[in-house]
């Protein structure tokens, strides 16, 4: 096979999947709000990627960035088949460019993530192959420039006869598209790692009303049913000197439309059940942002001094118990027993739960199940916990599903992420980027002024 065959099914390949990578780049440009069609049935995590700060740049989809590479490299190819001089400039640009990101955003979903996009890395696919096929081509068509050279060496042609034996327009020697690719490139992995995209969104219930299709599950308090209840009693009154709630109290507050309806007292919660503010927290114990969340609110509710209450919604993102989610993520790891653990907690000592969400909503990582159950015994009496655990698991499954199909109805068209905030009708999804911001959010949606700042001196 000559160079000048070689490079020119090089160049066909390069527009061929230059133009499969722009139907899909732009097949998740219009789709990345909705449930990404094949994912699911392969096992790749489309919803994990997508949803990711990874991407996105400066707000904007990174996938509209992989439609101008994808349809600069297609409209080169086709140039350069063309015999256009021009298409061999904008083919350096995009090929470059489209394989350096792929290698980049290949790097994220396999070492930050650990999750993979099916559509993702059939973009990259085609970036690396068509950066491939471009030295291909370039190679092939230089030797043919070589070679028509030497053909005028030897037979001392005209200008017009060595002409007559290219058929194919020369690259020019590499330049400023290469060099103006490759920048770009770093300039899109110094963004993207400097550049914190902002993860929040605010909605009303009444734009996703006909979607909230869900039924919580509350429990009553839990009563002991192992040795004299009244000695339990007194070990645990021994043990901790936390501020009892009422044992028969009762308090709902509504949320969305009136549509949730939870009570302070049956209802995991930081603060107190009587406080005048009250919102409701959905959160998964291994998200990263929930856990950064924690920190804000866990200050919130301490500097507003009873003003401020939180009903915690223990959600667990993990493919074990979430019929929502088809594939294993690494991160969710344990989140479905972490969940039961922090609702068994309250059903038996409500007051206890506070305490116990601050030990384990510590750092970065959540811990392991066997030190979480190891910090909840040493909180409560073990024996009941235990009770609770192995008795009222068919309880404690009913309610963390309603917390995930709860979920579920809020995020089926609105792309709304953990840590999420109920405010009356409000929903507010995402981490504040500040306390000052939290403060902001909570002023704007449930009219509850910023804390006093109380001066040292």
């Amino acid at each position: 096979m000559s160079p000048q065959l070689k490079a020119k099914i090089a160049i066909l390949l390069m527009a061929l999947l230059s133009l499969a990578a722009l139907g899909l780049a732009g097949y998740l440009s219009i789709n990345s709000q909705e449930v990404i069609a094949g994912c699911s049935e392969t096992g790749a995590d489309c919803d994990a990627v997508l949803s990711s700060t990874w991407s996105r740049l400066f707000g904007l989809p990174v996938a509209w960035l992989g439609i101008g590479c994808y349809a600069t490299l297609l409209i080169g190819s086709l140039l350069v088949v063309a015999k256009l001089s021009v298409g061999w400039k904008l083919v350096e640009f995009a090929s470059p460019l489209a394989f350096v990101s792929a290698v980049w955003f290949l790097a994220v979903q396999a070492i930050i993530l650990q999750s993979f996009c099916l559509y993702c890395l059939g973009i990259h696919i085609c970036g690396i192959v068509s950066f491939i096929l471009y030295w291909v081509a370039r190679t092939n068509s230089q030797s043919e420039e070589d070679a028509s050279n030497l053909l005028v060496g030897v037979m001392a042609s005209s200008s017009a006869e060595v002409e007559e034996t290219s058929t194919q327009v020369p690259p020019p020697p590499l330049g400023i598209a290469s060099l103006l690719a490759y920048l770009g490139c770093a300039v899109m992995i110094v963004s993207q790692i400097v550049y914190e995209e902002p993860t929040t969104k605010v909605i009303n219930a009444a734009e996703i009303s006909n979607d909230l299709d869900f039924d919580i599950v509350q429990s009553t308090l839990f009563e002991p049913e192992i040795g004299d209840s009244e000695k339990i009693d007194a070990e645990l009154e021994e043990k901790s000197t936390r501020k009892k709630y009422k044992r028969n109290g009762v308090r709902a507050v509504s949320f969305l439309l009136g549509k949730l309806n939870l009570d302070t007292y049956r209802y995991p919660l930081i603060g107190d059940p009587e406080a005048e503010f009250v919102i409701a927290e959905i959160m998964d114990y291994t998200c990263p942002h929930c856990r950064e969340f924690h920190v804000m609110l866990h200050q919130a509710v301490e500097e507003y001094q009873g003003k401020l209450a939180v009903i915690v919604i223990p959600y667990a993102g993990e493919l074990l118990c979430n019929p929502y989610i088809k594939a294993s993520r690494p991160q969710s790891r344990g989140s479905c027993r972490l969940a039961k653990l922090g609702l068994s907690v309250a059903l038996v000592e409500p007051e206890a739960f506070e305490e116990f969400h601050e030990i384990i909503m510590e750092g970065k990582r959540p811990p392991s199940y066997i030190s979480a159950l190891s910090q909840a015994q040493q909180l409560i009496n073990k024996d009941q916990l235990g009770l609770t655990l192995s008795t009222q698991e068919e309880l404690l499954q009913a309610m963390l599903e309603s917390h995930i199909k709860l979920f579920a109805s809020l995020q089926k068209k609105t792309n709304l992420r953990l840590p999420m905030l109920l405010m009356g009708d409000t929903i507010f999804s995402g981490k504040p980027t500040s306390q000052d911001n939290l403060y902001s959010i909570l002023k704007d949606n449930i009219g509850l002024e910023p804390p006093e700042v109380t001066l040292p001196f």
